[in-house]
């Protein structure tokens, strides 16, 4: 882990203002505490805490398994598919098992999103309107030795993450998407380099491949950059949210936590635009490293939260 990261700078406060006696190894990825009288070592693996056991943790980080167990459950979650690599075809061979699921799978839905199954950070993500175009990022994906999810294109309204702790939603927040601002005569390239130059969370944004650069919006009407919400891509974090949705979104995340029995972990819902609540995805590693990077008291939410984690951490250790 890159000593300049936000991370590693909390982790290291973290563990000084402990006192407690502590390694880091592995180029910074891993802290090792010593044992307390009684217990056991404590290790930080990047946003890894030894909270969570380790069949729970796999199963989140799985986006076709997670959606499967909350919906058998009856918790209302995004369908995701799940492909991998066909073991005797080779991927470019029109017939493969593969292929004939993906298009068969595709053929359900008007635009499908196609995913690494395990990730997170909007890393690979591709948006397809067609089953080949489905299938052509697919491939791409399987060339990375990384198996697929595929699921159905919603249109989301909002989406918001929820950092749970031991039942109890620490932080909470929407993600704005990135956009830019009319003003009648730039067009959205002029617009979005403009953007770029003033403002560096910009500069992470990639713009929709779909997206008419040459367009002019009109005065004050606002267009939308990509279709992805993750802050490392542009987005940005808006923790003042009504309480009527705070209250949905987090008895949703305890729901998803208790059903695939979470400690600690972020779940990112989304509302579709009929006013509708899906949980999109569960992470047992709980990445707050865009979010510290924001501003002091972003950084300080993060600070709180991973301080939080590792107090528990030991008293689990002495258990």
């Amino acid at each position: 882990m890159n000593q300049n990261t936000n991370t590693y700078k909390i982790l290291c406060e973290i563990a000084k203002e402990s006192g407690k006696k502590y390694g880091i190894f592995a180029n910074g990825w891993v802290f090792a505490f010593a044992p307390e009288k009684g217990g056991t070592p404590v290790y930080i693996h990047g946003y890894l805490f030894p909270l969570n056991n380790a069949a729970s943790a796999e199963v989140a980080n799985d986006k076709a398994t997670t959606s499967a167990v909350l919906n058998s459950l009856r918790l209302k979650a995004v369908h995701h598919e799940y492909f991998m690599p066909d073991a005797t075809s080779p991927l470019f061979i029109s017939n493969t098992p593969n292929k004939r699921r993906i298009y068969d799978f595709c053929g359900k839905y008007p635009k499908v999103v196609v995913k690494p199954n395990a990730g997170t950070g909007g890393e690979n993500v591709f948006f397809a309107d067609t089953a080949e175009e489905a299938f052509e990022y697919a491939s791409g994906i399987f060339a990375l030795n990384q198996d697929v999810a595929i699921c159905p294109f919603i249109d989301i309204k909002d989406e918001y993450r929820v950092i749970m702790l031991n039942g109890i939603a620490e932080i909470t927040y929407k993600k704005l998407r990135p956009g830019i601002t009319g003003d009648g005569v730039s067009t959205v390239n002029e617009l979005f380099n403009t953007a770029k130059n003033a403002e560096n969370r910009y500069k992470k944004v990639v713009l929709d491949d779909k997206l008419d650069g040459c367009y002019v919006p009109k005065k004050g009407e606002t267009v939308l950059l990509n279709p992805r919400h993750n802050l490392g891509l542009g987005s940005v974090p808006c923790f003042e949210l009504p309480e009527s949705i705070k209250e949905t979104i987090i008895k949703t995340a305890k729901k998803a936590l208790n059903a695939l029995n979470l400690v600690f972990a972020s779940v990112d819902i989304i509302e579709n635009s009929d006013g509708a609540f899906s949980v999109l995805e569960v992470n047992s590693g709980v990445m707050l490293e865009r979010l510290a990077g924001f501003d002091e008291t972003s950084y300080q939410k993060a600070k709180t939260v991973y301080k939080k984690a590792f107090d528990l951490s030991f008293l689990s250790a002495k258990l």
